[in-house]
């Protein structure tokens, strides 16, 4: 079954998060928590989204993020996939 579609709001706060597959680990040690602090520290000029709060655990991570634009999906694809 497919989840519900996301309403999509201009302004919105979301709440996001990432498990890694059979939640295994996404952060293996120091140096993945670094590369994703930087891919996180570049969403606010690429994709033009606040990133209000984030929590980092080993397998999996929490952003709350507000949306001016109706781009968070497209932010969160590239996250994911960098």
């Amino acid at each position: 079954m497919a989840r519900p579609l996301r309403v999509a709001v201009p302004g919105a706060w979301y709440h996001v998060i990432a498990t890694g597959i059979e939640r295994r680990a996404i952060f293996r040690d120091e140096a993945y928590y670094q590369k994703f602090e930087k891919l996180l520290a570049t969403l606010p000029e690429r994709f033009g989204v606040r990133l209000h709060t984030y929590v980092l655990m080993p397998n999996h991570y929490h952003l709350q993020i507000e949306t001016p634009r109706l781009n968070l999906s497209e932010a969160i694809r590239w996250l994911n996939i960098s």
